[in-house]
């Protein structure tokens, strides 16, 4: 991806199209299906899809036909401060590995996304698939299946977290500037650790970019407000480069957030995980 002197994107042709919309046992080779009998609970202010501003995930209403609306999130924990094991670590690496069939048909979809559950990333993405007003959903068309898309999600949620050096280290006076840590300065320099996190966690979007989403016509972008946060390191190239995302669509929806609930026009702060096809 280019990105000229002045830090900007180029817009391209798939650009412009975004900017016309508004905020609104399965094989190897079939996905599950995400919205078929109703298989997740419609997107409101409250619902998962798009969490509350306290930064805890929303509850679902049950339904047996859907992990999503049947699993409580909490049974779907992300990982913790100390490292995940690495039988974890091998099932979210797994989906790299898979080729994407061909019978499918990767259609074109609007783009879809999911909003922070708080004003940090380490408040975390909810675990579940962002909404979508087609049928089937997008990620059934494109080879994503609900545990391809669950260990993305928690990747994510590993890499905005504090871990326990991290913890430390913001206790240790800094020389000059602060010679005695209290409670509220470490706060502070925690703060900072959180936001530094944004780097990794776009670098984590861009490789699974490059070796699962791309493959199967779709890509996730990180952004906050109107800020492409991902996408700015390219991978070295394996195969022809992909079309470019429909970004400018993107910003639009970020521009007119009437539907979403606690946006506003003005400073908007919010993380979002963006997907849009290729």
């Amino acid at each position: 991806m280019i990105v000229t002197e002045n830090g900007e994107i180029p817009s391209s042709k798939s650009d412009d199209a975004l900017e016309s919309a508004t905020v609104p046992d399965s094989g190897p080779t079939a996905p599950p299906s995400y919205v078929a009998r109703n298989t997740y609970v419609p997107v409101n202010d409250k619902t998962p899809a798009f969490g509350d501003e306290s930064g805890h995930p929303a509850s679902s209403s049950a339904s047996p036909s859907s992990f999503y609306a049947s699993a409580p999130l909490s049974a779907i924990a992300g990982p913790s401060n100390s490292g995940r094991s690495q039988q974890d670590s091998d099932v979210a690496s797994s989906p790299f590995s898979r080729v994407p069939p061909r019978e499918l048909s990767y259609g074109s979809f609007q783009p879809m996304y999911l909003l922070c559950q708080g004003k940090t990333l380490d408040k975390g993405f909810p675990r579940a698939p962002p909404p979508s007003s087609m049928q089937p959903h997008p990620f059934n068309t494109h080879d994503i299946a609900e545990g391809d898309w669950l260990s993305f999600i928690e990747e994510v949620y590993s890499a905005t977290t504090l871990t326990e050096k991290d913890v430390r280290r913001s206790y240790l006076p800094i020389i000059s500037i602060i010679p005695i840590i209290s409670p509220l300065s470490a706060a502070g320099v925690q703060k900072i650790m959180k936001n530094r996190k944004v780097h990794k966690v776009a670098k984590l979007i861009d490789t699974w970019n490059h070796h699962f989403f791309e493959p199967r016509k779709m890509r996730v972008v990180l952004m906050k407000g109107e800020n492409k946060l991902s996408g700015l390191t390219p991978e070295p190239p394996l195969a022809p480069p992909p079309p470019p995302a429909n970004l400018s669509e993107a910003r639009t929806l970020v521009k007119n957030p009437d539907s979403e609930p606690g946006s506003s026009k003005k400073n908007d702060e919010n993380y979002r995980l963006f997907v849009v096809s290729l």
